[in-house]
């Protein structure tokens, strides 16, 4: 039992016994491949819990074990192979797809803000702070404070941070649109309106 993947002859052509016809796919038996950067080889471990998601299908998580570790790194990537079973595959899942992964390597309890929040400029990542907030001619106006933040672990549309210098406690944060503060910064200096 299985699906067609590939059919190697044509309407009319010669086969004997040792010429395949067609290439047939178990279904049943699925597994991914990924490729590990070295660096978080020492994350990794057989038997961890992998949520994988098909990249032409978005809400489709499939949950899977890592199976199989290469020892070996590929000098053209600098990454390691490592081989997932996917205990419940589903029908849609075909071979030579590509999928996001995400390993599940333990619990920790982290700063983060949505990623919409975080900005690069100049190879340093930023936040803004609210530092004041008054009347000016009848409108509110609002004054932010770009501080550097050093990013970790991205997950789930967040994005852990250590700011480089304290927050106050009850900070405010932006957390939507944070590149236009940026582009303002970068226009009037290192506060924005």
């Amino acid at each position: 039992s299985g699906v067609v993947s590939d059919v190697m002859v044509k309407a009319g052509s010669f086969a004997d016994m040792q010429t395949p016809v067609v290439s047939i796919i178990d279904n049943n038996a699925v597994y991914c491949n990924l490729r590990i950067f070295e660096k978080d080889l020492p994350h990794i471990a057989i038997g961890q819990s992998v949520e994988i998601s098909l990249t032409n299908r978005t809400g489709s998580e499939i949950i899977g074990k890592i199976s199989e570790i290469t020892r070996a790194i590929d000098p053209a990537t600098k990454s390691i192979s490592v081989r997932v079973s996917i205990s419940a595959p589903t029908s849609d899942m075909l071979p030579g797809m590509a999928v996001t992964a995400l390993i599940s390597t333990g619990d920790e309890e982290v700063d983060a803000l949505p990623d919409d929040a975080v900005v690069t400029s100049g190879g340093k990542s930023y936040i803004f702070v609210l530092e004041d907030r008054h009347e000016e001619n009848g409108e509110t106006a609002c004054h932010f404070k770009r501080t550097e933040v050093i990013t970790g672990a991205r997950e789930h549309g967040f994005t852990q941070i250590t700011p480089i210098s304290p927050l106050e406690t009850n900070a405010t944060v932006v957390t939507s649109n944070a590149f236009y503060l940026n582009s303002m910064a970068s226009d009037h200096g290192e506060h924005s309106h």
